[in-house]
């Protein structure tokens, strides 16, 4: 899969064809074989940058015959900058080159229609785009390990794959319901259903009935509560398909829960050493 600058690619296109057209212009206007061209230097200036564009957007799009076209024009493109600076331009060194120039419009849309193209809304771009850091700088810290399924769950979402962006949301959450879990002290070795099963109940418990800390863990078990219901429907497991209004919630509240214990993990020196007040 390749990711395109289109609005650039198309144009530059644009303008090469404009430019050409200029250039072309400005030739009919003189009789004979050779050109003195000096009112064009800024429309040729621009013209080689275009052709530069879509010959570095083509290569990295594996366009190749668009590609070859296109270094075919840049070359054209130098000889024709050379003999400016000689003062005399040879008439087909612009005809040669706005031949090319057509081609090359011709056998990149040639290329392109041969290909499937996606095209992302905004909000699927900034899915796409935005990686590990969408869950924020403290996940980051606390469970680095996670960054690689946080930023394909964006990307699954972004190209809508639903049950695929809820499998990547459950691993990318295992660090941190198994950090939450070793500080209640609840043994994954035995059972990882025991930790998804009785984390609830320490969240419950938890702080007394009215501190900071009891407010933190509500608020974390709210979020907990409902993506472990993705656990316990096996959803790593290939037992249960998640739609998109299911996949978008898990996302916002696996993003909520483990910010939530990223942040406590962070603020709390005591963690590793498992003192989380329990009533």
């Amino acid at each position: 899969m390749k990711k395109a600058d289109v609005a650039n690619l198309i144009t530059s296109m644009s303008n090469i064809a404009v430019a050409i057209d200029k250039v072309k212009s400005a030739a009919d206007e003189v009789e004979g074989g050779s050109l003195v061209i000096t009112r064009t230097d800024r429309v040729v200036s621009f013209l080689a940058g275009s052709i530069s564009f879509a010959m570095n957007a083509t290569a990295r799009l594996g366009l190749h015959h668009s590609h070859q076209t296109a270094k075919r024009c840049n070359a054209l493109m130098a000889a024709l900058a050379a003999h400016m600076q000689r003062g005399s331009v040879p008439r087909h060194a612009i005809g040669d080159l706005a031949g090319q120039c057509n081609q090359l419009a011709q056998i990149l849309a040639d290329e392109l229609g041969a290909r499937t193209v996606l095209i992302l809304d905004m909000e699927g771009s900034t899915f796409l785009e935005a990686g590990a850091a969408s869950f924020g700088p403290e996940v980051g810290a606390a469970f680095p390990a996670s960054g690689s399924d946080i930023q394909d769950a964006g990307r699954c979402i972004a190209f809508e794959l639903w049950t695929a962006s809820v499998l990547h949301l459950m691993r990318a959450c295992e660090t941190a319901v198994k950090s939450l879990g070793k500080k209640y002290g609840l043994d994954e070795g035995k059972d990882w259903n025991n930790i998804i099963q009785e984390l609830p109940k320490k969240l419950e418990r938890a702080g007394g009935k009215s501190s900071p800390e009891r407010t933190w863990a509500t608020e974390t078990g709210t979020h907990f509560n409902f993506i472990r219901d993705a656990f316990r429907n096996h959803a790593m497991h290939g037992d249960r398909h998640f739609g998109e209004d299911e996949a978008r919630l898990i996302y916002v509240n696996t993003k909520a829960f483990m910010r939530q214990v990223a942040i406590k993990m962070i603020a709390d020196k005591d963690w590793e050493n498992g003192t989380l007040e329990i009533v």
